[in-house]
C-alpha cells in the first residue's frame, strides 16, 4: 500500500504537476470573484486604508477629512508609508470606488506575486518545482490578504523580488544584484514597514558572506553604498515629511505603536510565539511544512542555495520578532510564503526521489497542505453566501444610504465604504474630548454604533440626550469570514442615532 502510495505520488507530482496548478488557480480566481461580488462586513482597515486614497483621487487631499483634530491626519497621512495610497488612488481615478475597486489592487499584486514566484523557483530548480511552489503559496491566508485592502501583499511582491536578486547576486557575484535588491527592498518598505527587514536580511547575509573570506572592509563598503540606493526611492516621501515633521513623528508613534519597550524587547521576542500560535490555528499542515524546511535546509546547508535561505528566512523572523513586535498578525508572515514555498517544494521533491524512511510522511503532509489550499477557500465562501440570518453587504449598504442621504455622519471607518462623503468624524481617531463636542453641538445628523463600537459612558449619555434611535439594521450571524480575517468580532446589530 506505502509503495502504491509513493507511486502515485511520484506519478501525479512528476507528470501531471500542471493539473495541481490549474486546481489551485481556479480556486484562486473563484475565490476573487466570490470575494468581490459577495463581499463581506468591510473590517476597519478597509475604510482606514480607502480614504486617504479616495480623499487623493476625488479631493487632491492627502489625509482623512473624519479624523478632524487627532494628529493632523485630515492633512497629512504619515501613519503608514504611501507607495500603497498613491496605486490605490489610480485604481480610484481610474474605475471608481466600490467595494470590488478596493480588491482590485491586491488582486492584480498577488497575481505578479505568483508570476514572481514560478520564475524565481524555475531560475533556482526547474519548472516542475516553480508549479509546484504555487500550489503550496496559494493558501486562505494568502487569498484573504490579497483581497484585503491593506498594503501587505505590495510589500510581499517586492520581498521576494529582493529576495532574488540577493540570489542571483549569490549564483554570480555581480554587486550590481545588491543594488537591485536595495532598490526593491526600499519600494517594500515604501509600502509597509515589514518590508525593512528584506534590507536588514540582506545586510545580515553580506556580513556573514564576507566574514568566511576575512573581507569585512569590502562588506562595510558594499553596504555602504547598497544604503545610498535604498534611500534614493525616500527621497520624495522626506520632502512630504517636511511639511509637517511633528506630525509625522506623532502619527507614527501612535499608530505603530513605537515605544522603548517594544523595541529589540525580550518580551517582544517572547510574544512573537503569538504570531505563530494563530499560524499554526488557521494553517496548521503548511507551518509544519515551513518548520521542516527550516531545518531540512540548515541540514543540507552545504548546498549554497539552501544556506542562504536559512540565513534570510531566520534573519526576517528575527527581526520581526523585535521590530515588528508589537503587530503579532499572522498577514506579515505573508511575505515570506512564496521563498518558503518555493524551498518547500523542493523538499518534498527530493523527498520522493530519495525514498527515505520518512518519503511518507512527507507526502501525507504535501496532500494535507493541497487539499487544506482547496477545501478551507470553498469552505469559508460558501459559508458566507447571503441568507436570510446572513444578510450581505449590499443589501445593508443599500439601506445605510438611503438614511444617510445628503446627511453627515459620525460612525467608525467601516462605514466608509457605505458612504465616503457622508462620513465626517470616526470613532477610531477623533479624541473623547473632541467627540463630546461634536454631540453636543450636534454637528452631525446620524450617528451609527454596532457592537464593535462601545463608547464610554459619558460618551453613551451625550448620544441619548440629544439624539435619539431611529433605527436598528438587522443582525447577522457570526461567521467564519470574520474569523479568517483576524478580526475577534462580527456585526451584529446596527443602531442609527438621528438628532433629536
Amino acid at each position: 500500500m506505502i509503495r502504491t502510495f509513493l507511486k502515485a505520488s511520484e506519478r501525479i507530482l512528476f507528470n501531471n504537476y500542471k493539473t495541481l496548478a490549474l486546481i489551485i488557480l481556479a480556486v484562486y480566481v473563484l475565490y476573487f470573484l466570490l470575494e468581490s461580488f459577495l463581499p463581506s462586513w468591510p473590517n476597519p482597515d478597509s475604510g482606514f486604508f480607502a480614504e486617504p486614497a479616495y480623499n487623493l483621487a476625488f479631493h487632491n487631499t492627502f489625509g482623512m477629512k473624519s479624523c478632524k483634530g487627532f494628529l493632523e491626519m485630515d492633512k497629512y497621512t504619515y501613519w503608514k508609508l504611501p507607495l500603497y495610497f498613491l496605486l490605490q488612488m489610480v485604481i480610484y481615478k481610474t474605475f471608481g470606488f466600490g467595494t470590488i475597486q478596493i480588491v482590485i489592487l491586491p488582486f492584480l499584486i498577488s497575481a505578479g506575486v505568483l508570476i514572481i514566484t514560478y520564475y524565481f523557483g524555475k531560475v533556482l530548480f526547474n519548472k516542475r518545482i516553480a508549479t509546484i511552489s504555487l500550489v503550496l503559496t496559494v493558501n486562505i491566508i494568502f487569498l484573504a490578504t490579497s483581497t484585503t485592502n491593506r498594503p501587505d501583499i505590495l510589500t510581499a511582491l517586492f520581498v521576494i523580488l529582493a529576495f532574488f536578486f540577493l540570489w542571483k547576486f549569490e549564483l554570480t557575484d555581480e554587486k550590481r544584484y545588491v543594488y537591485y535588491s536595495s532598490l526593491c527592498a526600499s519600494i517594500s518598505t515604501l509600502s509597509h514597514f515589514v518590508g525593512f527587514l528584506s534590507f536588514i536580511s540582506m545586510i545580515v547575509y553580506i556580513l556573514l558572506k564576507y566574514w568566511k573570506t576575512h573581507k569585512l572592509f569590502e562588506s562595510i563598503k558594499l553596504i555602504f553604498k547598497a544604503s545610498l540606493v535604498f534611500s534614493i526611492p525616500f527621497l520624495p516621501y522626506l520632502w512630504y515629511i517636511s511639511l509637517s515633521p511633528q506630525s509625522f513623528i506623532s502619527q507614527f508613534r501612535y499608530w505603530n505603536y513605537v515605544t522603548t519597550e517594544r523595541m529589540l524587547s525580550f518580551t517582544s521576542i517572547i510574544g512573537e510565539l503569538e504570531r505563530y500560535i494563530v499560524s499554526f490555528k488557521y494553517l496548521p499542515f503548511y507551518m509544519v511544512g515551513f518548520l521542516l524546511v527550516i531545518w531540512y535546509c540548515y541540514k543540507t546547508r552545504s548546498d549554497k542555495r539552501n544556506r542562504l535561505f536559512i540565513i534570510l528566512v531566520l534573519s526576517f523572523l528575527f527581526f520581526m520578532a523585535t521590530l515588528v513586535g508589537a503587530h503579532r498578525n499572522i498577514r506579515y508572515l505573508v511575505a515570506l510564503f512564496p521563498l518558503v514555498s518555493i524551498f518547500m517544494s523542493k523538499m518534498f521533491s527530493d523527498t520522493l526521489v530519495q525514498r527515505t524512511k520518512h518519503s511518507y510522511f512527507y507526502l501525507i503532509l504535501f496532500w494535507l497542505i493541497f487539499l487544506s489550499n482547496i477545501i478551507t477557500p470553498i469552505v469559508y465562501q460558501i459559508t458566507n453566501f447571503p441568507t436570510e440570518t446572513n444578510p450581505d453587504f449590499n443589501s445593508i449598504a443599500t439601506k445605510l444610504r438611503k438614511i444617510v442621504e445628503n446627511k453627515t455622519v459620525l460612525a467608525s471607518s467601516d462605514y466608509f465604504i457605505v458612504f465616503p462623503e457622508n462620513l465626517q468624524y470616526n470613532f477610531q481617531c477623533v479624541p473623547e474630548e473632541n467627540l463630546s463636542e461634536v454631540i453636543k453641538n450636534k454637528s452631525v445628523d446620524v450617528i451609527i454604533l454596532d457592537n464593535k463600537i462601545l463608547p464610554s459612558t459619558n460618551l453613551k449619555k451625550l448620544i441619548n440626550e440629544n439624539y435619539m434611535l431611529d433605527s436598528i439594521i438587522e443582525k447577522r450571524r457570526i461567521n467564519v469570514r470574520e474569523i479568517y480575517k483576524g478580526l475577534s468580532y462580527v456585526v451584529e446589530d446596527v443602531y442609527v442615532y438621528k438628532k433629536q
